[in-house]
């Protein structure tokens, strides 16, 4: 992993690689790419900004989805110089019935008060606590939700609006090798009732716990889903 260069660090945590509001392209191409994942299996790489590779290592090792695969031992790293400031990880958020998952309605929505979003971490490279302190953790973060109008055929995918941000919020977590939850309100919009909403959770690093030997910012686990408010 990328050893820490302090003055190499400083300089680039102030070039910001976060997307301004205004331009929100790179939430359609992402949508795009999660749709046209799901029949093969691939790993939906535009829902994150970096992943660090490693000299003869595999090159997914620390991609994204490793952050949701039920595993504590594995875990997404980004891949950029310093501490990862401005660097992103996403997902979709479905609704949760019972044992079931599955996509926003905006049908449905009009009939409810919005979506209660349930979101669970685990902090850091939590394989062990040698890699949990050599590495750095998320101290703070931005929660963004971007909203998608989308149509869903047997052989398509159409985004029928530009997406817009449904809620924001950042959030502070704690410095320890334990599941953090977190629960969020959002009024998603309710005028494609035809469409799905492909709802999408963006969490965006602002500062970390810095780690003993690397300045890599870690991310073991990240569980999200949603439930209509009642």
């Amino acid at each position: 992993m990328k050893k820490i260069f302090i003055l190499m660090a400083m300089i680039f945590q102030m070039l910001c690689v976060f997307c301004e509001d205004d331009d929100l392209s790179f939430v359609k191409e992402a949508v795009e790419q999660y749709f046209a994942t799901l029949p093969y299996g691939e790993n939906w790489t535009l829902a994150r900004s970096s992943a660090l590779r490693e000299n003869g290592k595999s090159i997914d090792l620390y991609e994204r989805d490793k952050a949701f695969d039920n595993n504590k031992d594995t875990a997404w790293v980004e891949g950029v110089p310093g501490f990862g400031r401005n660097e992103y990880i996403m997902t979709n958020v479905l609704i949760q019935d019972g044992k079931f998952y599955y996509d926003v309605n905006y049908h449905e929505l009009k009939e409810e008060s919005g979506i209660k979003v349930y979101l669970s971490m685990l902090n850091g490279f939590c394989k062990n606590q040698n890699l949990y302190f050599s590495n750095n953790r998320v101290k703070k973060a931005r929660i963004v939700f971007y909203d998608t109008p989308v149509s869903i055929g047997q052989d398509y995918t159409t985004i029928r609006a530009e997406p817009v941000i449904v809620f924001e919020k950042e959030i502070e977590l704690k410095d320890v090798m334990e599941e953090q939850k977190f629960c969020f309100n959002l009024t998603t919009r309710v005028d494609f009732p035809f469409c799905t909403a492909a709802l999408l959770m963006q969490l965006t690093i602002l500062d970390v716990y810095r780690g003993t030997d690397y300045d890599d910012t870690c991310i073991s686990e990240i569980k999200v889903y949603g439930e209509y408010a009642e």
